[in-house]
């Protein structure tokens, strides 16, 4: 079953944060995830997981080896940014690549301050071995030089227009 073969991957993928197959099913059964198969196999997946008061990250990325670089993540996102118009969504991220996939499919980057604090508090998880800090709201050495938030252009509205970062400039 599909939610099999992603769980595995979140095990296999180091930028991926593991995941069951049932909390897999109940995204997909909830509309919260978009998927692609060859036949009866899966070849792409990423899903919108709720964080807070109505705001939802984009995560669970994920395409098999053989099929990366050939738009399947972009479709993706596309597929789940026009199902879910009204909902706020965010992608954080070290990746160049997943940054550069945002920007192509029309997320904008903006500085985390321009998040409702709760929602940066709810997405800045990573361990103090990556950041550098114990508070990653108040600290993280990795925040707006090799971390970036990207929010949909609907989102990007809502939040009134907040100015963008350049992140290739800074990558």
């Amino acid at each position: 079953m599909w939610e099999n073969v992603v769980a595995q991957a979140t095990c296999e993928e180091q930028a991926l944060l593991h995941k069951t197959a049932e909390r897999l099913r109940v995204q997909r059964a909830a509309g919260l995830s978009a998927l692609r198969f060859d036949g009866q196999n899966v070849i792409a997946h990423t899903t919108l997981w709720h964080l807070t008061n109505g705001w939802y990250e984009l995560g669970t990325v994920w395409v098999e080896r053989t099929r990366r670089g050939r738009g399947l993540s972009a479709d993706l996102y596309r597929d789940l940014f026009h199902d879910h118009p009204e909902r706020n969504i965010l992608s954080t991220t070290t990746n160049p690549a997943a940054l550069r996939i945002g920007a192509k499919v029309g997320m904008r980057c903006v500085r985390f301050s321009a998040l409702p604090r709760i929602v940066w508090t709810e997405t800045c998880c990573c361990p103090y071995a990556t950041t550098g800090s114990a508070d990653n709201v108040a600290s993280c050495r990795l925040r707006e030089t090799r971390c970036f938030a990207q929010v949909t252009e609907e989102t990007w509205l809502r939040l009134d227009r907040p100015a963008e970062i350049d992140f290739l400039a800074l990558l």
